[in-house]
């Protein structure tokens, strides 16, 4: 099985006695419309200008039945907001207005003050080389020089209700503010019809034109989130909801076992898949020694819901692996809280599985204390997995200040985000990068996407610049524990024909692809300057139609593939209903993330043995490490190798049959496996010692 998740979001709310407490700032009788100086948006995080946006959607007509701004919209001067509608709205079949009566919830992301101020700050507190590295301030230090202030909050909060909306709650730094109506009253408020459109099997939600608000109070308005459905392809992939279980042989490391019976391949007997490799081997494999636990650092992961067996879990599986158990206090989960009195999108638009997110979580939790078991984890769910709620989950961690590390394994294709979500994270990330949070995100599984959409893209948020995009590779481990190699995860699968003879489709065939490490140039983000003379300016303008440098995709990499995966365990439901804990392999970015986010709680703590700030925003001291410290995937583009794999047909027992399968390692599609940086691997997977040692080096002014 592969993993990872597209996306969605949450935030803070201050609970007394169970009740959620609206702040005075937007309660009913606070109606001061006290006058603010415009504030511009925030368009730059760590010196990067955004590039163009090629999705933004300006006023056009619409599908039978809507109209871009409905009659009866408030008249007076007016001001265009982020656009509302992905790329969906464009290529879906358009179903007119979508029903009257139905209530949409929204979630609005307020600018924060001096954003000039703040994005030379960001800048510099991140930069290796910069006298401010590491001089985060504190999640309330943020807020009193940064959040918007409490005139702001009641002015929006106060527009919003005049046109019939009600509102919320808003977060504890001010930045997001929640509230609900009809779409008649949305459709009012934002000054657009709201469209229906079929999508992929899927009804769904989108802004007909660009939403405006009053010039007054549109300024304090970075987006809007809940006008379009972005996040409506986020599904878990770790893990199914019914039980999994592999089928044997496996190989304890790699190349343990050579198939017998079964056909040669890329030049002589094919190895057979390895069990999984436990959290020793790959401790060992990237080269992390006793007492490098992640003692003192503490990891968050976001995900969607709340797996009721995670402690039982990831101690029963940490009993097995010899890893020490999470002492009381090191594992915290909690489902973030939310706003209480929202109405939540209909269930089922996204897709919701909650047990496959439970699989998810488990991957995420398992693989950082295999690679730190030292490190305090700190689970955050949110209610649900559409962007506003993860997003305001996402908030919620970054404000609170309980972790310097995050690993995300969600995410979706940048064409089916909006503007408007782009723009909502880009502001989460700058709170994170000015307190010393470093972001960490899955690139994806569907490689350049191709196979998947029918065009070259980058996946979102990991095409982001202010987070750390966490490609895939394969990675053979050997009986030791030593790093034999790694390559990029690309995969074809090839069943054994019924003859016994061959291998059908032939590895390399185009149709034989099933899954890959994501990879590739954002349409949307310019090139940051840490990527400038490191990135192939051939990779930084591969987007068709681009002519300037773009952001390129992933960062770094670590062990992705499933067919080279890593040994989780979790309680999982059987076909007869049965309930019990097992173990499989699995893999996906979803797992290279977290392993990525073990790693650098190793660093942190390194770096604080040595009185430095933790890493926070990595990718500048990433880009400025030397290339040693890394071990670089240059392969070409074609699979060099590959394992025979034998599965239950249906993924429990064999009551149904076998199968058996050649998994082709190695095939990248349209991305490059090149020296140095490359759109499959990014600048390669840590490189043991040479990357702790590169990572955890005092910076020089």
């Amino acid at each position: 099985m592969s993993a990872q998740h597209p996306r969605r979001r949450t935030a803070v709310l201050a609970l007394i006695g169970g009740a959620a407490v609206v702040p005075a700032a937007i309660a009913p009788a606070a109606d001061a419309a006290a006058s603010t100086t415009a504030v511009r948006r925030v368009e730059r995080i760590a010196g990067v200008q955004r590039a163009p946006d090629r999705t933004a959607v300006a006023p056009s007509s619409s599908p039978a039945g809507a109209q871009d701004v409905p009659s009866g919209t408030p008249a007076g001067a007016r001001r265009s907001l982020r656009a509302a509608r992905p790329d969906w709205g464009r290529t879906g079949t358009a179903l007119g207005r979508v029903d009257r009566t139905q209530t949409v919830p929204l979630s609005l992301t307020l600018a924060w003050r001096d954003p000039d101020g703040l994005a030379a700050f960001v800048r510099d507190v991140t930069d290796p080389h910069s006298a401010s590295y590491g001089h985060y301030l504190t999640p309330e230090a943020f807020r009193v020089k940064y959040a918007p202030t409490a005139a702001t909050v009641t002015k929006v909060a106060a527009a919003l209700r005049a046109r019939g909306l009600t509102v919320d709650a808003v977060s504890r730094n001010g930045a997001r503010l929640t509230a609900h109506g009809t779409a008649s009253q949305v459709e009012q408020a934002f000054g657009t019809a709201l469209n229906a459109y079929r999508v992929k099997g899927k009804t769904l939600r989108a802004a007909a034109g660009t939403p405006t608000l009053p010039a007054d109070v549109a300024p304090d308005v970075t987006a809007v989130q809940g006008l379009d459905q972005s996040g409506a392809f986020t599904k878990p992939g770790a893990t199914p909801a019914p039980v999994f279980r592999n089928a044997g042989p496996c190989s304890t490391s790699w190349a343990q076992r050579l198939s017998t019976g079964t056909p040669d391949a890329f030049g002589g007997p094919v190895p057979v898949v390895p069990c999984g490799y436990t959290s020793k081997q790959l401790r060992s494999a990237y080269g992390l020694t006793t007492g490098q636990d992640g003692g003192g650092s503490a990891v968050a992961i976001i995900d969607a819901y709340a797996s009721p067996t995670i402690a039982k879990d990831a101690n029963t599986w940490s009993a097995n692996q010899g890893v020490p158990a999470f002492a009381t206090g090191q594992l915290d989960q909690s489902l973030t809280p939310y706003w209480i009195t929202q109405i939540p999108e209909t269930p089922g638009d996204a897709g919701d599985d909650p047990q496959g997110w439970y699989g998810e979580e488990t991957l995420d939790v398992e693989a950082v204390h295999a690679m730190a078991p030292g490190a305090k984890v700190v689970y955050a769910g949110a209610r649900d997995p559409y962007d506003a709620s993860l997003d305001d989950t996402l908030s919620d961690v970054v404000d609170s200040g309980k972790a310097q590390i995050v690993s995300n394994s969600y995410g979706e294709t940048e064409g089916d985000t909006s503007e408007a979500s782009r723009a909502a994270f880009e502001t989460i990330a700058q709170e994170a990068a000015a307190t010393g949070v470093g972001l960490y995100f899955s690139s994806g599984d569907n490689g350049d996407e191709v196979v998947n959409t029918g065009e070259r893209q980058a996946d979102f948020p990991s095409g982001s610049p202010s987070v750390t995009a966490v490609g895939g590779t394969s990675i053979g481990i050997g009986a030791d524990g030593q790093w034999l190699f790694e390559t990029p995860w690309g995969t074809d699968k090839s069943n054994l024909n019924a003859a016994g003879t061959g291998w059908d489709p032939a590895p390399g065939d185009p149709a034989a692809y099933t899954s890959g490490g994501g990879g590739g140039t954002s349409a949307f983000a310019a090139q940051p300057a840490y990527q400038a003379g490191i990135v192939p300016p051939a990779l930084a303008t591969k987007y068709p139609g681009s002519t300037s440098a773009h952001r390129v995709v992933p960062d770094v990499s670590a062990i992705a593939d499933p067919n080279t995966g890593f040994l989780m365990g979790q309680t999982q439901t059987s076909p007869d209903g049965s309930v019990a804990y097992s173990e499989y392999r699995i893999g996906g970015t979803s797992l290279a993330s977290p392993v990525t986010a073990g790693i650098m709680a190793v660093v942190d703590q390194g770096r604080a043995a040595k009185g430095l700030a933790p890493t926070g925003f990595a990718n500048p001291a990433l880009y400025a490490a030397p290339a040693t410290a890394f071990h670089d995937q240059a392969d070409g583009s074609r699979a060099t190798r590959g394992v025979v794999r034998t599965d239950f047909v249906n993924s429990a027992d064999d009551s149904d049959g076998l199968v058996t399968s050649l998994r082709a390692i190695g095939d990248t599609g349209t991305l490059s496996s090149i020296p140095g940086y490359d759109d499959s691997t990014g600048r390669g997977s840590p490189n043991g010692s040479a990357f702790y040692d590169a990572m955890t080096a005092a910076p020089t002014k």
